[in-house]
Parts: C-alpha cells; sequence; structure tokens
C-alpha cells in the first residue's frame, strides 16, 4: 500500500531521528518488566465505564486485547516508522472503526497511557541515571505521530463514509 499518509513528512516534522529510536528503544527495555502491570491498570479503568464495556461484548477477549496492547507498544517503542509499520497503524484503526470505537475513546486511553509512561519514565530515570528529558521527548513523538497516523484515517474514513451518504 502507497503510504499516502505523508511518513517521511510526519517524521521530520516530528523531529524523530535516530536519537528518538535509541530513547525510546531504551525506555521500552527498561519499562518491559512492569508493562504487564500498566496494561492491567488501563484495562481495569476502562471497563469501569459501561460505553467501553459495549464495544468488548465478550470478557474472555480481555486477555487477546491485554496481548496485542503490548505487541502495539513494543512495535511502537522500537519502530521504525517505515512501510510495515504504517500498514500496521491503518489495520488498527480500521479495527477500531469496524466496532465503532469513538475517536475520543481511543484519545482517552492514549492520556491514560501517556500519564503511565511519563511517571515511568521519571522513575526509572532516578534509579537508572537515564536522560528523562531525552526520554519524554522520544515518547510523546512516538506516541504522538501514532495517535496523528491513526486519526487520519479516521478522518479519511469518515469523509469517505460522508461523500457516499452524500450521494
Amino acid at each position: 500500500m502507497k503510504t499516502s499518509l505523508d511518513l517521511k513528512l510526519r517524521l521530520e516534522l516530528y523531529g524523530i531521528n535516530q536519537e528518538t529510536y535509541y530513547h525510546a528503544g531504551v525506555f521500552w527495555h527498561a519499562i518491559l518488566p512492569e508493562f504487564d502491570e500498566i496494561i492491567n491498570r488501563f484495562y481495569a479503568h476502562i471497563l469501569e465505564h459501561q460505553k467501553f464495556r459495549k464495544l468488548i461484548p465478550d470478557p474472555a477477549k480481555i486477555d487477546h486485547l491485554k496481548v496485542r496492547q503490548k505487541a502495539h507498544w513494543d512495535r511502537l517503542f522500537n519502530s521504525k516508522f517505515d512501510d510495515d509499520y504504517v500498514r500496521q497503524v491503518i489495520a488498527t484503526a480500521e479495527a477500531h472503526i469496524k466496532i465503532r470505537m469513538p475517536a475520543y475513546f481511543y484519545m482517552a486511553a492514549y492520556s491514560i497511557f501517556l500519564d503511565e509512561l511519563h511517571a515511568a519514565a521519571y522513575r526509572i530515570a532516578l534509579l537508572e541515571g537515564n536522560d528523562v528529558i531525552a526520554t519524554v521527548k522520544a515518547i510523546n513523538k512516538v506516541v504522538i505521530i501514532d495517535m496523528d497516523l491513526t486519526l487520519s484515517v479516521y478522518m479519511k474514513e469518515l469523509v469517505s463514509l460522508n461523500s457516499s451518504q452524500a450521494r
């Protein structure tokens, strides 16, 4: 698939470079031992909300979603933001659209994860002496470009839907 999402331009605009890749990777390696607990807290929080629970009618699928969620973050923090990454973003966004997940649920989820990731970055920096500023910048860049690309797919789908309804 052609990357109609202007990935190269976005990488330049966000300032994603080798330093970003380095700090994102180091951070992911450091946070990995506690990431399952972060995912558990995330699902405990969102499943408190009836509207979100309706999106997952089979509670048995939660464990599968947790595995997919961890794989997503692993891919994101180890990404080189290439065509394979873009294909995965598109597939994930389309899956969210298919189940009619509102974009604000998606944004809320990322807000929750950013809180967790930033707290972990500071905690890890205190313990290991990592460069917390470079780490937080890398976290922000990779998370926000991921949100940007996913929401671009949402918007493209919305435009397509609106034009087909207008006919």
